[in-house]
């Protein structure tokens, strides 16, 4: 059957004022709503994408994988120098430096993924200019390659554990899970964004800024225990910080439990954030084609 279309022409660019017009033929039932059928008929293109940028990534480099490793051990030994009269010995139930490895190795794939998310037009005008595919992919192209980042990274723990005679907790096998729930976070968050910023270009300049003070609103390099009880819940309603205590939870036995009702609200903010992300694109992604 047939897809029933309509041309959106915008009123200010009516033939009636004199200008160009700008016409946008969409599905009236795809207008909102993403085409599940195109974007599984298009896997391969987004597989094809997410191999591209994992081979970018680790070619032409002296130490590969070894460059993911050591950019959150600089920084643990950095944090963890400044601030070993901060904090006590164990923090949470964990030595100092695997609580801060844990947050920066997280926390350095959710910056890179969140801010690669955002360029999503600029990184594919060159292809969605010349060649149909659903854009909704994009994003989730983006956001899947940086995991090769997290996976290299997550080698520093293994050396940590070892040092410090620790053994892994039996919830690692739910790790894929809260994984997926980071994945589902970061993919509508970069679908809102990547439509923003290429809406308003000055935007991008401040998203660095916005996710450094996200950086100090995690519990990373300071638990969220030694605050003061209007500040804790201030910042529980940060989403990745939920993130990060679980992924401790999940890998640590040490580790302070995280209740059922934070993971409850961080996953449930994360479903909304993602259905949001994904509706906001949809709608206005087939009007930046002329602006790009």
């Amino acid at each position: 059957m047939a897809r029933e279309a309509r041309i959106v022409i915008p009123h200010h660019e009516s033939p009636a004022a004199g200008r160009p017009q700008r016409v946008s033929v969409r599905s009236a039932r795809t207008e909102f709503i993403p085409d599940v059928t195109a974007l599984w008929d298009h896997r391969h293109v987004a597989a094809a994408f997410v191999w591209r940028d994992v081979k970018v990534r680790f070619s032409h480099t002296v130490l590969g994988i070894l460059w993911f490793v050591l950019q959150p051990f600089l920084m643990m030994v950095v944090i963890t120098i400044g601030l070993r009269f901060a904090f006590p010995a164990d923090v949470q139930g964990l030595p100092y430096p695997v609580f801060v490895a844990s947050g920066l190795i997280l926390w350095q794939y959710f910056a890179s993924a969140f801010l690669t998310g955002a360029s999503t037009f600029e990184r594919f005008q060159g292809i969605i200019s010349k060649v149909y595919i659903p854009r909704v992919i994009l994003p989730f192209a983006t956001i899947a390659a940086p995991l090769a980042d997290l996976l290299a990274a997550s080698l520093l723990l293994i050396p940590l554990m070892v040092y410090y005679r620790m053994m892994p907790s039996w919830r690692i096998v739910f790790l894929p899970v809260a994984l997926l729930g980071l994945l589902v976070l970061l993919v509508g968050l970069a679908s809102f964004v990547s439509v923003v910023c290429t809406t308003y270009k000055d935007v991008r300049h401040a998203l660095p800024f916005a996710v450094q003070l996200l950086f100090f609103a995690s519990p990373i390099i300071v638990p969220q225990t030694i605050l003061p009880e209007k500040a804790r819940i201030l910042f529980a309603m940060n989403p990745l910080a939920g993130y990060v205590n679980t992924f401790r939870w999940l890998l640590f036995d040490a580790a302070e439990p995280v209740g059922w009702a934070n993971i409850g609200f961080f996953a449930s903010a994360s479903l909304g954030v993602f259905v949001l992300g994904l509706l906001y694109f949809q709608r206005h992604q087939g009007d930046l084609v002329d602006i790009i």
